[in-house]
């Protein structure tokens, strides 16, 4: 019976939905910004938010 508790649960985890949201933030002018604040709101109440930031350095000579 423990053995089948812990199968179920670890395979309800497998089907937690996961989805990667990228993109540039500019100004009117089209120019990106630096050092933007995103904020992301769940549709509801019960939902979880987890985030992962990965900056990108972009350097001209």
């Amino acid at each position: 019976m423990y053995k089948l508790f812990i199968f179920l649960l670890f395979s309800s985890l497998s089907f937690s939905q996961t989805h990667t949201i990228t993109g540039v933030v500019s100004d009117s002018l089209n120019n990106p910004l630096e050092s933007a604040n995103i904020i992301a709101l769940p549709k509801s109440e019960n939902a979880q938010l987890k985030f992962a930031i990965a900056e990108t350095l972009v350097v001209d000579f």
